[in-house]
């Protein structure tokens, strides 16, 4: 191939992810006992994230987070009785039968929407329609096959993608401003006045609860 003779073909494509979990000056999350660093960590770069260096990060942060968690556990240690519980009550929620042509048409319908709605470039009614695939994907989810240990494993993993991009979305059409590396077509200025903040996103009961942390 000589690119002198034949052009290059050049063409964007997902690179990073823009967000993680919320966490405190110790890593910590608001889930206990759960601790984040490096690119699964949010709020550290603001709207520039691309610009941050993922290897220095995971290093400084992961160091935090590690001595943090090892702390937790030596204190706290395992309680497995908890841990069976919590497995048993996830293995409840899914009474359906095996349908993996259902689940494949599910992936593909998320990995269209982030595609189509939720990529470089966003506006309004295509991350509401993003909001709505997803959310949908969720509900369908828990009747999905449970028959053997990786099939469960499988569908809560899609579970997890479908309520993650529901919330994304959601958190895409608040921002109604382009900022760093987050751009809408609908509002292409940055907005200093109303939109200085961060976004912080949790699910509940299905649906997104929005709150925002000033900067």
């Amino acid at each position: 191939y000589d690119p002198l003779e034949k052009p290059l073909m050049i063409l964007p494509a997902a690179h990073t992810f823009l967000g993680g979990a919320y966490v405190n000056e110790f890593c910590e999350t608001t889930l206990q006992g759960l601790y984040a660093a490096g690119e699964a960590m949010g709020g550290l770069h603001g709207a520039n994230r691309i610009g941050g260096c993922a290897g220095a990060e995971t290093f400084v942060f992961g160091a935090i987070a590690g001595k943090n968690a090892s702390g937790y556990a030596a204190v706290n240690g395992l309680d497995l009785n908890k841990a069976d519980t919590v497995v048993r009550q996830v293995l409840s929620s899914y009474s359906g039968t095996a349908n993996s042509q259902a689940e494949a048409e599910a992936e593909d319908k998320l990995q269209s929407v982030l595609s189509s709605s939720l990529s470089l470039i966003r506006d309004g009614a295509g991350c509401s329609v993003a909001s709505k695939a997803a959310k949908e994907i969720c509900f369908q989810v828990p009747t999905m096959d449970k028959s053997a240990p990786e099939l469960l494993w499988k569908s809560k993993q899609l579970e997890n993608k479908a309520m993650l991009i529901h919330m994304i979305a959601d958190a895409s059409v608040y921002r109604k401003e382009s900022r760093g590396v987050f751009f809408r077509s609908d509002y292409p200025e940055p907005d200093n006045q109303n939109c200085l903040f961060s976004v912080l996103a949790k699910d509940v009961n299905g649906s997104t609860c929005i709150r925002t942390l000033k900067r």
